[in-house]
């Protein structure tokens, strides 16, 4: 199906609909589902990064909210079509993205937030999930876990299978018994994954989960707490990307957190050149340990 006017729909994000004379449109479009932008401020922190960049530069960010990635193409087939932007923004990078190689064959500028690897024919902001991934492993082994879980994004993310590699080598090497379950970055999934681990009745059950995204791990504190597991006492949590709910609960979660704001800024300076894809290829902000009161020694450490 042929997408429908390239107009921002996106309700809870900050975006510039309307370009003057003498402007330059630069697209961005989001294949989530509504509730999921509701839950999770990484958009709406990113889209604030890239509006600090274009700020009095006469670029202007448009915001599609899509359903899937076929939906994602048509927009873009339609936004080449009409000439409405100049570019294009893209983020979750994929594991075999359709993405770049599309952008290319439609003549538009583009610009990959989080690639794990520079894209050609695209400006890029390269991502390094390994190392932050093998990190809170290798931490959680210290505090005596030697039972992990992750539960992971979306399989088809590239940063998910990043993490997921990551995840497995720390846990090889410091003798810890690793367990990945998909999750959709839903408080569902977070909730799903948290109860089939802790009903397990052998050593594989877990005393430390790590989530994929704030939402998740809400979830799974909540789970946790109903099922009468202590944080951090019996079980330790961590999120990948904080928030305010995480620091607001109760205990407050432990995170792997970005700078998602500077992350965006980045991603507009490298669109405000003249040729993104020659332009050089940028680092997103380092990811670093907030610590907080969900996490502790293992139980009988």
């Amino acid at each position: 199906m042929q997408a429908r006017s390239a107009a921002p729909i996106i309700r809870g994000l900050k975006t510039m609909s309307t370009a003057r004379s003498g402007t330059s449109r630069w697209g961005l479009v989001l294949a989530r589902p509504p509730h999921l932008l509701i839950s999770e401020p990484f958009y709406t922190e990113f889209v604030d990064g890239v509006e600090e960049a274009f700020l009095g530069t006469g670029a202007v960010l448009v915001v599609r909210l899509v359903t899937s990635t076929a939906k994602e193409l048509d927009v873009y087939r339609d936004w080449a079509t009409t000439g409405f932007v100049e570019g294009v923004l893209l983020v979750n990078a994929q594991a075999d993205d359709p993405r770049p190689a599309l952008l290319r064959e439609l003549g538009l500028k583009g610009v990959m937030a989080g690639a794990e690897e520079p894209v050609p024919g695209l400006g890029c902001v390269r991502a390094a999930n390994a190392t932050p991934a093998f990190a809170v492993i290798e931490r959680l082994a210290g505090m005596g876990h030697t039972v992990v879980a992750r539960v992971s994004g979306p399989r088809a993310l590239q940063h998910t299978r990043v993490r997921d590699e990551a995840c497995r080598r720390a846990a090889e090497r410091h003798g810890v018994d690793l367990s990945i379950i998909p999750g959709e970055y839903t408080a569902k999934s977070g909730e799903e994954a948290t109860l089939s681990l802790l009903t397990r009745t052998d050593r594989s059950r877990p005393t430390a989960i790590v989530f994929d995204n704030d939402t998740m791990a809400l979830a799974g504190l909540h789970s946790a707490g109903e099922a009468g597991i202590a944080v951090p006492d019996e079980l330790s949590i961590v999120a990948w990307d904080d928030s305010p709910a995480c620091e607001l609960a109760n205990p407050p979660i432990a995170a792997v957190a970005v700078d998602v704001h500077e992350f965006g800024r980045l991603a507009g300076q490298c669109a405000l050149t003249e040729d993104p894809a020659s332009a050089p290829v940028l680092s997103e902000p380092p990811y670093h340990w907030i610590p907080r009161a969900s996490v502790g020694a293992a139980p009988g450490r």
